[in-house]
């Protein structure tokens, strides 16, 4: 039996016989993958699933999506951007720079994004950590959001709580990022390594040196992925690694996340 739902998710408007849900992951893989499975676990209940992703991705993410009717895959169009090709598929294997560009490409997709969505009525979308104005965007259209991060809870709360950065115009530097934050629960997790901090970089530090656009929100406030913004926040349980940190999901991990309710 299909579960009662409806566009906007309050009660309202037209009677639908399955709650339909968008999934809109970040263009990489390491991204895509755990959105099919969670995409595919909702299904397993009865939940409509429409999938966003650009077109180059499409032939790997139907090998692994249900596409049960009335499952499908939305192509999204790659705006044009100087220096990016018209040809790029995905986030792999591509360098810095052209991540960048592809992240401003993202951006770009707005319109067509909010046309999708005003067209599909979804009761809820979740997006991943760049998306930042989906939020926003959804609310607008009486659409609730759900931010899905494929990170674990140790991550996050290592990484982008705003004590991790209380000037949101001044990035935290290699030094800061190697100790954990202010506030993070007293574990075995006692810090990371140069090369770890230097990876972690790029989540705070913009093209101009300044901080990273997906640390601002719509209105420039300091945040953190859209979380402050969204309907909902979710963190995959994994047993994947931050380094050599993340061994377990425990509850005081995510209790330093709750600042936000």
């Amino acid at each position: 039996m299909g579960v009662t739902g409806n566009g906007n998710g309050n009660g309202t408007g037209a009677r639908k016989t399955k709650l339909h849900v968008v999934m809109f992951p970040w263009f990489a893989f390491g991204h895509i993958n755990p959105f099919i499975q969670l995409s595919n676990k909702l299904t397993s209940y009865g939940i409509q699933i429409s999938f966003f992703s650009i077109p180059g991705n499409i032939p790997r993410i139907k090998s692994s999506l249900n596409l049960s009717p009335p499952n499908q895959i939305i192509p999204l169009a790659v705006p044009p951007v100087e220096g990016l090709s018209p040809n790029v598929d995905s986030s792999s294997f591509l360098p810095p720079q052209i991540y960048g560009l592809l992240s401003q490409a993202l951006d770009q997709m707005q319109p067509q994004v909010k046309t999708l969505l005003t067209q599909l009525q979804p009761d809820i979308v979740f997006f991943d950590f760049v998306q930042h104005w989906l939020p926003p965007l959804a609310s607008e259209l009486g659409i609730k959001s759900a931010n899905f991060s494929v990170f674990s809870a140790v991550a996050n709360s290592y990484l982008v709580v705003p004590s991790r950065m209380p000037d949101p115009n001044q990035p935290p530097t290699i030094e800061d990022l190697k100790k954990p934050p202010p506030g993070f629960p007293e574990t075995s997790v006692t810090g990371v390594r140069t090369f770890q901090a230097q990876d972690f970089m790029f989540l705070f530090k913009g093209s101009n040196g300044g901080a990273h656009r997906l640390l601002k929100d719509p209105v420039g406030e300091t945040s953190s992925f859209g979380w402050p913004c969204c309907s909902h926040a979710a963190l995959r349980n994994p047993r994947s690694k931050m380094g050599k940190m993340v061994r377990q999901f425990p509850r005081n991990f995510c209790d330093i996340l709750q600042f936000w309710e």
